[in-house]
């Protein structure tokens, strides 16, 4: 696959995973102002997840290091969702 090919799919995953993110959003509120339920928070968190992994690999390169670096990076994304996750959770539930 050449680099303007990977780079595009890599676009357009991105574009598909924002699209996610915004349809979950809307769908849970329907346009009013409200929190989301846990289960759209999940869909944009996951989402966000997925085009952090994508930005990495692929833009900055990091599909092709070491198993010890990617791993690093993914462990801290997913401590990262599980924070905001966790604060979300115990906000909604007050």
């Amino acid at each position: 696959m050449t680099t303007q090919v990977r780079l595009l799919a890599a676009w357009a995953t991105l574009m598909a995973l924002t699209g996610l993110s915004l349809t979950a959003s809307e769908a849970a509120t329907a346009g009013a102002v409200r929190p989301l339920g846990l289960l759209p928070v999940t869909l944009v968190l996951g989402a966000g997840f997925f085009k952090a992994v994508q930005i990495l690999w692929t833009y900055l390169g990091l599909g092709r290091s070491t198993l010890a670096w990617k791993s690093t990076f993914v462990a801290f994304l997913t401590v990262i969702c599980l924070v905001i996750f966790s604060a979300y959770a115990v906000a909604l539930a007050r």
